[in-house]
C-alpha cells in the first residue's frame, strides 16, 4: 500500500506553541461585587484550555486568605432546557403552479420563397414561459416555534436543488427564513443525502412556502414535508470554538484519505465544524478519534458534508451534533469512490457550550479560580447542597461574576 504524507509549513512552531500553553496552570479573579452569598460565572475558553483534567476536576475557588469555597458545575441544557419534538406528523402539502421566465437559446428561422428572391427572417427565443411549482403549507393559527424542515421528494436524483423557504401570516407579505440544497444520489450501496432546511431564526408564522430558488429546477416534485418545532425559545447558544492543529494527511492506493489533527486542551467537544476548501464539493466523512498515537482509532460519527455556491451564494451543512466527548487525536477519513476530497486540506474546529459555575462567596474577596494545578481537594458539589429549591430561572436571577485572567504559570 502506497501512503503520501503531506506536512503543513509551521507545524513545528504552532505545536510548540500550543504547548507550551496547555502546560499552563491559570489563575483568573472575579468581578463580584456586594455581598451576595451565591455569584453564577459562564466558564471562558481560556479556563478550558488550561485545565489538566478531564471535566475540570482540577478547578478551584478561592477567597482572600486561600481557602477554598464549594462550587457546583452546571452544564448549559440543565439551565436552558429546551423540549423538542421530531418528525412532527407530516405537513399538508398545497402545490401551486405559476408561470416562470426561463432564458433559452432558442432560433428560429423562417424561410419564404418567390419567383425572384429567397427571404429569411432569423428571430431569438430569449425567454420562455414554463410552469413551476411552489408549495404552500398551513401551520396553523398557534403552533410551536418551528426551527427544522425535513424534505421527501420524487425526480431529480443525483442532481443539486437549491430551495428557498418562506413564512408569512397573511399570504401577501413574505419573508426568507432559510435556504438550503437538496440532494440525494446511490452509488453502490452507498447513499449520500441531504434532505433539511435550517431555518435562519425560530418563526411561529401561520403560512410556510418553500419554492425552487432557481427558475429551471423543474423535474422534481415534495412528497412529503415533516417539522421540527422547539417548545421553548432557545437563547443563542453561548459556544466556544477552537481550531485544531493539522498534524499530518495520508493518502492510501485503496482511495481513502486520512487527515488528523490535534487537540491540546481537554475541550469537551459538542459539535464538530468542518470547512471545506473546495466550493462545490458534495462528500460524507467518518470522524475517528483516539487519545494515544498508539491507540486503535474509535468510530465516532459518519456525517454528510456539502459546500455548494450557488447564484453567488455559499451553502454548507449545519454543524454535526456530538455527546460531549473529550480527545487529543481526531482523524477525518474521506472515501475518494464517494464524494472524496480534493487535493487542499479542510479546517477543523470543535465547539462546546459554556458551563456555568455557581459558587459560595464565603469571607473576604478577592475571590479567586485556580485551574490546572494539583491543588488537593476541590470543592465542587452538588447544586442542591448550595440552593436546595434550584430552579434554572432561580440560578439565573443570581449575580453574575464575569472572570479576568491575571496570570498563567508553566507547571
Amino acid at each position: 500500500m502506497k501512503v503520501l504524507v503531506f506536512f503543513i509549513p509551521c507545524v513545528l512552531l504552532i505545536l510548540s506553541t500550543l504547548a507550551a500553553t496547555y502546560a499552563q496552570a491559570a489563575t483568573f479573579s472575579f468581578d463580584a461585587t456586594g455581598s451576595e452569598p451565591l455569584y453564577q460565572t459562564i466558564l471562558t475558553k481560556e479556563v478550558y484550555q488550561a485545565s489538566h483534567s478531564d471535566d475540570l476536576q482540577d478547578l478551584t475557588i478561592r477567597n482572600a486568605i486561600g481557602e477554598q469555597l464549594p462550587y457546583a458545575l452546571l452544564p448549559y441544557e440543565a439551565l436552558h432546557p429546551t423540549q423538542t419534538v421530531r418528525e412532527s406528523k407530516p405537513l399538508v402539502i398545497f402545490p401551486m403552479q405559476e408561470s416562470a421566465s426561463i432564458p433559452t437559446s432558442d432560433i428560429n428561422i423562417h424561410l419564404e420563397k418567390s419567383a425572384d428572391k429567397t427571404t429569411i427572417d432569423v428571430a431569438s427565443n430569449p425567454t420562455v414561459q414554463q410552469q413551476k411549482t411552489t408549495y404552500l403549507f398551513d401551520l396553523g393559527k398557534e403552533h410551536p416555534t418551528l426551527k427544522k424542515l425535513k424534505i421527501d421528494w420524487q425526480g431529480a436524483e443525483g442532481k443539486l436543488i437549491a430551495v428557498e423557504a418562506f413564512s408569512s401570516n397573511n399570504l401577501k407579505d413574505w419573508n426568507n427564513i432559510g435556504q438550503s440544497v437538496l440532494f440525494k444520489s446511490t452509488s453502490a450501496g452507498q447513499t449520500i443525502l441531504q434532505n433539511t432546511i435550517e431555518l435562519y431564526a425560530f418563526t411561529q408564522d401561520r403560512y410556510l412556502q418553500i419554492r425552487p430558488a432557481e427558475a429551471n429546477d423543474v423535474d422534481f416534485k415534495l412528497t412529503a414535508v415533516s417539522t421540527e418545532y422547539s417548545k421553548v425559545q432557545n437563547l443563542p447558544l453561548p459556544q466556544l470554538w477552537q481550531t485544531l492543529v493539522l498534524l499530518n494527511r495520508e493518502q492510501a492506493s485503496n482511495g481513502i484519505i486520512n487527515i488528523d489533527f490535534e487537540s491540546l486542551a481537554r475541550y469537551p467537544a459538542s459539535y464538530l465544524r468542518i470547512n471545506l476548501p473546495q466550493q462545490n464539493t458534495i462528500t460524507s466523512v467518518q470522524v475517528l478519534t483516539r487519545n494515544q498515537t498508539d491507540a486503535p482509532w474509535v468510530m465516532l460519527v459518519n456525517a454528510p458534508l456539502y459546500r455548494l455556491n450557488k447564484q453567488g451564494r455559499d451553502t454548507v451543512n449545519p454543524d454535526i451534533k456530538l455527546n460531549p466527548k473529550v480527545a487529543r487525536y481526531r482523524r477525518l477519513q474521506f472515501n475518494q469512490n464517494y464524494g472524496g476530497i480534493g487535493s487542499e486540506n479542510p479546517l477543523l474546529s470543535l465547539g462546546w457550550l459554556a458551563e456555568t459555575v455557581v459558587w459560595n462567596a464565603r469571607g473576604k474577596a478577592p475571590f479567586t479560580l485556580k485551574i490546572g494545578e494539583n491543588s488537593g481537594t476541590a470543592n465542587a458539589i452538588p447544586i442542591s447542597n448550595l440552593m436546595p429549591d434550584y430552579r434554572p430561572e432561580k440560578i439565573a436571577a443570581l449575580p453574575a461574576a464575569d472572570l479576568g485572567l491575571i496570570n498563567s504559570a508553566a507547571v
